[in-house]
């Protein structure tokens, strides 16, 4: 009795927190961190011994602890022992969701992504709004729309494509009116908001989704895909021409990847900032190919490189590699980049999946390309929430079939 109530306990805990985090992403990072600080024990309070030898869970404690076992040779312990703790939500990829909260708390959760990423859309679409002028000017410096996650837009934009795969992907397996209406109203939103935003990330994200959705359902719906096709293309064009926002940030990359082109580092281009901190990362590798300089000293590297080969950057444009790949080797040198490499290459594609598992973590590894997505919170959680939710679904499609 006393064990049933406990693991009743221990599920609802599982609830309530995945439910408060995701409030806590947009809203509150306090809140997010409390959460996933009781997800992470209640993981370790569930992991199962016999569980530990597997290529998953191993490739899970190699992404973490490669990070820990750079505390030996780093010099800033502090900074080390931060980009550590940032990394701990990890840990939540080893808990079995799937048996920890019933289907419909699953299905709670998912109305629930629905309701705050609707109701972030919508704020976030009126401040924009009611500062026309001003946001759109400032998409001519390398600015962007205030958004939530603390102003992360690349994050907020990941966040949204995740969410909409996730929900098609339920949808089709709890078809209903009300669902239906829901996942068509989350899509047409996200779709126009992202090219308001105009987020790179995002919008790379949205067209990979859209085009992997395209091609898998041609050949059962030619029809609908054709008219879907048509539908996109008619309003990209239509963003294309009215929307302000998108028209300024692609006029700035136009004009910063020109300069990039020519070999022009402009002080204050974002893009050629992110090329310089590539460059940078490398070198710093390279400088230590076995270990690295560990994490602790890696953007204290990365700044005084900056100040030998590129005297005239900015603080702002002094940054940790927009590569998580790049970061790694800095860090922990090229064995421990392999390590990354092979161990994420296990966690997101060496499992049997269906097509959208394997949509859904292709959209997983982008920004892990693209940014320093394990190097934030936010990143880290929404890395986590839906490579969890994901692999729900999957387990249930696998358990109904």
């Amino acid at each position: 009795m006393f064990t049933q109530k406990l693991t009743f306990t221990v599920k609802n805990v599982i609830y309530y927190c995945l439910l408060f985090a995701i409030a806590g992403s947009f809203i509150s990072n306090a809140l997010l961190s409390i959460c996933c600080i009781l997800l992470c024990v209640i993981t370790i309070f569930c992991f199962k011994k016999q569980d530990v030898f597997n290529a998953y869970t191993l490739s899970v404690i190699t992404i973490i602890g490669i990070a820990f076992a750079s505390l030996i040779w780093s010099n800033n312990i502090a900074e080390c022992w931060q980009r550590c703790l940032v990394k701990l939500p990890l840990l939540l990829l080893l808990l079995p969701l799937h048996h920890k909260i019933s289907i419909k708390q699953c299905q709670y959760i998912i109305y629930f992504l629905i309701i705050c990423t609707l109701a972030a859309i919508f704020f976030t679409t009126y401040n924009y709004f009611t500062n026309y002028e001003a946001i759109n000017e400032s998409y001519k410096i390398a600015k962007v729309m205030p958004s939530f996650f603390v102003g992360d837009h690349i994050r907020f934009s990941w966040f949204i494509v995740l969410g909409n795969l996730l929900v098609l992907n339920w949808v089709r397996k709890y078809a209903s009116t009300l669902n239906y209406v829901l996942s068509a109203t989350l899509w047409v939103c996200s779709f126009i908001f992202l090219h308001l935003l105009a987020s790179k990330t995002g919008l790379l994200c949205l067209y990979i989704s859209c085009f992997g959705l395209m091609i898998y359902y041609f050949k059962q719906h030619k029809t609908i895909v054709t008219a879907a096709l048509c539908s996109t293309i008619f309003t990209v064009l239509l963003l294309l021409n009215y929307s302000k926002s998108l028209q300024n940030r692609i006029r700035y990359v136009q004009y910063d990847l020109n300069n990039i082109y020519k070999g022009n580092f402009v002080s204050g281009l974002s893009d050629g900032a992110r090329i310089i901190s590539l460059k940078a990362g490398i070198a710093v590798g390279n400088e230590n190919p076995l270990l690295g300089v560990g994490f602790g000293d890696l953007k204290e590297k990365i700044k005084n490189w900056h100040h030998i080969h590129n005297p005239n950057s900015k603080d702002y444009e002094i940054f940790l590699p927009t590569n998580q790949f790049i970061i790694y080797y800095g860090a922990t040198g090229i064995f421990g980049a392999l390590l990354f490499s092979l161990a994420m290459f296990i966690i997101l594609f060496y499992k049997k999946y269906n097509f959208y598992h394997l949509l859904t973590h292709l959209i997983l590894l982008v920004p892990l390309i693209t940014d320093d997505t394990l190097e934030r919170q936010h990143g880290v959680f929404t890395f986590v929430l839906f490579y969890l939710l994901s692999n729900t679904f999957c387990t249930i499609e696998t358990k109904k079939e």
